[in-house]
C-alpha cells in the first residue's frame, strides 16, 4: 500500500506513465508511506478497514484508504521496541501499521515513510534507518 498525504508539490516535469491518475503524474506531496507490512485504519474504537480487506473498487480497503484523502496529518508515533507506526489524521482517522516479522537476519523493509527529504525505513527486525534525499543536481 502506497499513499501520499500533505501539501500538493507540482511536478517540474510530469511523470509520463500513460496508467497513472492525473494526481500522480503531475503532484508529488509532502510526505508519502510505502507499507508493505500488516495495517488498519481505524475511527474511534472501530476498524474501517486493514490490509487482508478486499481491495476490489467497491472493496472495504479502498472505501477505508479514501477516508485518509485530504486529511492533515496531528501526529506520528514510532513504537519500539517492534516498529510499528501510529499516523493520526484530522477527523479522529488513525492509521497503525505492524511490524510482523522479528528475524533479525531478514533485512527488508516493512514501511518507509518520506517527509521533507528524509527517507525512514523499519527494517524486519525492527531497526529505524532515515537516509537523506537530494535532489538531482542540474547541467
Amino acid at each position: 500500500m502506497t499513499t501520499r498525504f500533505g501539501d500538493r508539490i507540482a511536478l517540474e516535469q510530469p511523470v509520463a506513465n500513460p496508467h497513472l491518475s492525473d494526481e500522480m503524474r503531475l503532484y508529488d506531496h509532502e510526505f508519502w508511506l510505502m507499507v508493505y507490512c500488516p495495517w488498519r485504519i481505524r475511527e474511534g474504537g472501530w476498524g474501517l478497514s486493514g490490509s487482508q480487506d478486499s481491495n476490489e473498487p467497491d472493496g472495504v480497503m479502498l472505501a477505508g484508504l479514501a477516508q485518509l484523502d485530504g486529511k492533515r496529518v496531528l501526529q506520528v508515533s514510532f513504537h519500539e521496541p517492534f516498529g510499528d507506526l501510529t499516523v493520526v489524521f484530522d477527523g479522529g482517522l488513525m492509521l497503525q501499521l505492524f511490524c510482523d516479522s522479528m528475524d533479525p537476519d531478514e533485512r527488508f523493509s516493512r514501511y518507509a515513510f518520506s517527509s521533507r527529504g528524509t527517507v525512514y525505513s523499519v527494517e524486519s527486525n525492527g531497526t529505524l534507518e532515515s537516509q537523506t534525499v537530494r535532489p538531482p543536481e542540474g547541467p
